[in-house]
């Protein structure tokens, strides 16, 4: 009787440890999981006082709602001097550009002249070689062509000034054009928009706050990045691979079950607690009296009944059969 009882203990030890090895193999069940979604931190480009205030907590807004008016009126009159200094840029142009026109028209009579001192010239070396014209005449058509010349050299140097005045211009124009795209983008920037559709998220910001850039004034959960985050043992989560269909439950809704698909399990966890760039840190369970590690497997939800919200941090439950 002993004996039988003796063996009866046995097999179930036995079953019990062919279950703990390999149960996973038939069905692999975790209760560490939670909803997860994307905190958007609203942060500011520009700061200022805020002077509107267009959500409320918990409210949805889709992209590009209005969120927050920041005080824009140094902005507004950074971009007034801004188009006085371009429309008086803009004005300085049209003065070099007539000294440039004037400059070619001076260039081409300089170079008409030229070109009659160079025929004149030619016209009395000929004529002197023939007897016709005595050497001064020859001398006089010289200095003649000598002086074309010089003055075709001075007027190609205003032209040359003139281009350069214009080029000086032009680019201090697109300068202060610069100038002027960069006090609208602030001004642009008072107006604080949504990046994403969602729900704005602890809300304690309040009219008279003063926005600093790059610190965030309100979070949005982003609505369109639910997922769940599913601690399984290593083992198990070893053998999942993307594209595994699992079953989750929602605490939330209990006794219902929802269809997810793996999009990936973690390559790397961090081996202790202390904060570590990029690594997560999950605690390994507590099972007989190695405690294996558990990894992160990120499971996206098919399609949710329209009755089903859901909210970031809640907790979950998967379930895999393979």
């Amino acid at each position: 009787m002993r004996h039988g009882l003796r063996l009866v203990v046995i097999g179930l030890l036995v079953l019990a440890a062919l279950v703990w090895l390999f149960g996973y193999r038939f069905v692999a069940y975790t209760g560490d999981a939670y909803v997860r979604s994307d905190m958007v931190g609203i942060a500011p480009d520009v700061e200022g006082a805020v002077v509107g205030l267009h959500v409320v907590d918990n409210q949805h807004v889709a992209a590009g709602d209005l969120l927050v008016t920041i005080d824009p009126s140094r902005y507004q009159l950074a971009v007034d001097l801004q188009q006085k200094v371009m429309a008086a840029a803009e004005a300085g142009i049209a003065d070099r550009q007539d000294a440039l026109k004037t400059a070619q028209a001076a260039v081409d009579r300089a170079q008409a002249r030229l070109l009659l001192a160079q025929q004149t010239s030619d016209r009395t070396k000929d004529l002197h070689a023939k007897g016709d014209l005595p050497q001064a005449a020859v001398d006089t058509a010289t200095s003649a062509l000598t002086s074309g010349k010089a003055d075709v050299d001075a007027a190609n140097a205003q032209l040359a000034a003139a281009a350069a005045a214009v080029a000086d211009q032009e680019a201090m124009i697109e300068t202060e054009r610069a100038r002027l795209a960069l006090a609208q983008h602030d001004l642009d920037r008072t107006v604080v928009r949504s990046p994403v559709t969602g729900y704005v998220n602890q809300l304690s910001l309040r009219i008279g706050d003063y926005a600093r850039t790059g610190e965030p004034l309100l979070g949005v959960v982003d609505d369109t990045a639910w997922r769940i985050i599913a601690n399984y043992k290593e083992y198990v989560a070893a053998a999942m691979a993307p594209g595994t269909k699992v079953k989750v439950w929602l605490d939330a809704y209990p006794w219902r079950w929802f269809d997810g698909t793996v999009q990936g399990v973690s390559r790397g966890i961090a081996r202790s607690p202390q904060p570590e760039a990029l690594l997560p840190y999950v605690e390994p369970t507590t099972d007989w009296i190695r405690l294996p590690r558990r990894f992160p497997v990120t499971i996206t939800l098919d399609a949710l009944p329209e009755d089903v919200r859901l909210h970031m941090g809640a907790d979950a439950r998967v379930l895999w059969l393979p």
